[in-house]
């Protein structure tokens, strides 16, 4: 993004490239707290029970997303004119925050039925737990979002990433304690306590000599906003977790769910990646199609889509190409059986987050319906997909019905957005990402590595792929500076000294 100068309505407001920076921070932190958490889940847990906490998380974050989602209108609202925070506070105490409660009502009152209904009882106990913590997301997540929406983006990566570290720390210790799955939500529900009540802090910290405006419409927006993301919400959380609920309700054998849970863990790489892209190219786009600025808003969505196949195409073909050892090193060889749909399932949620871009760019073209019905039609493609190939190809047959249904959704939104943004699919950045990326793969598979050697593995063909791109023309100067001007001055200015000469 550019360092355009942008108006600061309150003191500590940020630009959007610095937003970029510190959101990726969060991201980072979410990526190796994550990881750290399932490994030593997985290593401390039985294979059945490590599948029973992935299982649990997965629904936990599926009623977390749906409830969280009620909090967008107010978030727009917010991001619009820091002044309505005020109003935005009033209606998100009497409704937002209620709802959490509800939320977490309801989960307390389904648990013996989805335990039920997945043929596991033991699951109850693990779902009423995690019931407790639906309330105090909703206050974590109003704190953090309403302050990345008054550009505080230093504020709300440290709630996110305090968040993060705060469960892995909690949820280790107390699994290693002897504690089981049920101590890896115990951490989670602890630790969501304590880093929300941080957020609240550093949120009225915020309010401080913060103007007041009245803003009547705030109610109304925030219900019609509501209906829409909530929906979106139902349809998106559901693609994304439907093949490990049908892998727990299909296959009887209890250890199943924790090799496929392992598989599932570990593929989630692609959909935080995308995270950042997609926000910070969501406001640009939409600001640029509000303006009439058609050229703005297609350069931008091009280079969004340049951006993500950049990324994912050495993601794939390195973990594809080595998922059997990554499992077996992060994992230990119990779960050696994740390897074959860790393969798949990082294709499959690569093409997903793509996918959740484009969904992205269609809100952003002013089009909510239109992306809340996409997301909610697949679902019962992907239901289907699932109970007719996991009874025949088990873990793998899951895997597919992801990467199938992915696939049908990017196929169907493509063309929406290229006719909305006026963008072109970037086919040199696909050939010239393809043909590093088989180079890569070839010399993957005549390296063969296991156990540690597996991490200069990766970072060195890592390396070459970017090499690679440069010699072919795909990266360049442009680049390293975009990458460079991200940086906060304050942090960026020993970068800047050491990559300017470089650069002229």
């Amino acid at each position: 993004m550019d360092r355009e100068c942008e108006p600061t309505e309150i003191p500590g407001a940020a630009p959007a490239a610095h937003g970029v920076f510190y959101l990726s921070l969060a991201t980072a932190a979410a990526l190796v707290g994550g990881y750290a958490f399932h490994m030593v889940a997985a290593r401390w847990l039985s294979t059945a029970d490590y599948g029973r906490l992935v299982l649990v998380l997965s629904i936990l974050t599926w009623a977390e997303n749906f409830q969280g989602a009620a909090l967008s209108g107010a978030v727009k609202a917010v991001s619009e004119d820091h002044r309505r925070l005020y109003a935005a506070l009033r209606v998100s105490i009497k409704w937002f925050l209620p709802s959490g409660v509800i939320g977490g009502l309801l989960l307390f009152a389904s648990a013996p039925f989805i335990a039920a209904g997945l043929g596991d009882h033991t699951l109850m106990g693990l779902l009423i737990l995690a019931a407790v913590e639906i309330p105090l997301t909703a206050l974590l997540r109003m704190t953090a979002r309403f302050g990345s929406s008054m550009r505080r983006y230093a504020m709300s990566s440290v709630i996110n990433s305090f968040y993060t570290l705060g469960r892995t720390a909690f949820g280790c210790a107390l699994i290693i304690l002897g504690l089981g799955a049920m101590g890896g939500i115990a951490g989670q529900v602890v630790a969501t306590a304590l880093v929300a009540g941080i957020g609240l802090l550093l949120l009225l910290r915020a309010t401080r000599g913060l103007a007041r405006v009245d803003y009547p419409q705030m109610l109304p927006r925030s219900l019609l906003w509501a209906g829409y993301s909530s929906a979106y919400a139902i349809g998106i959380s559901t693609l994304i977790a439907m093949d490990m609920w049908c892998v727990k309700g299909l296959i009887a054998d209890a250890a199943q769910a924790g090799f496929y849970g392992a598989a599932f863990a570990l593929a989630r790489i692609p959909k935080f990646l995308m995270q950042a892209v997609a926000d910070a190219v969501f406001p640009r786009v939409s600001h640029s199609l509000a303006q009439g600025r058609a050229v703005l808003a297609a350069t931008v969505t091009e280079e969004a889509f340049r951006t993500l196949i950049i990324m994912f195409v050495p993601l794939c073909v390195l973990v594809g190409e080595s998922a059997n050892e990554i499992v077996i090193f992060l994992f230990s060889d119990r779960y050696a059986a994740a390897g074959k749909p860790l393969a798949i399932l990082m294709s499959a949620i690569s093409v997903y987050a793509f996918f959740q871009l484009l969904l992205s760019l269609t809100e952003a073209a002013n089009r909510p319906g239109l992306r809340m019905a996409i997301a909610l039609g697949l679902v019962p493609v992907g239901l289907a997909l699932n109970f007719w190939l996991i009874p025949h190809y088990g873990l793998t047959g899951a895997a597919t019905a992801t990467l199938i249904t992915m696939t049908v959704g990017v196929l169907g939104t493509v063309p929406l957005v290229l006719r909305y943004t006026g963008a072109k699919v970037p086919f040199r950045t696909l050939f010239r990402c393809g043909v590093a990326g088989m180079l890569v793969y070839m010399a993957a598979h005549f390296w063969g590595a296991e156990g540690c050697v597996l991490i200069p593995k990766l970072i060195l063909l890592s390396m070459f792929y970017i090499v690679l791109l440069f010699v072919m023309g795909e990266l360049g100067k442009k680049e390293v500076r975009s990458a460079v001007n991200a940086f906060p001055e304050q942090t960026g200015f020993y970068i800047q000294r050491l990559t300017e000469r470089w650069l002229r």
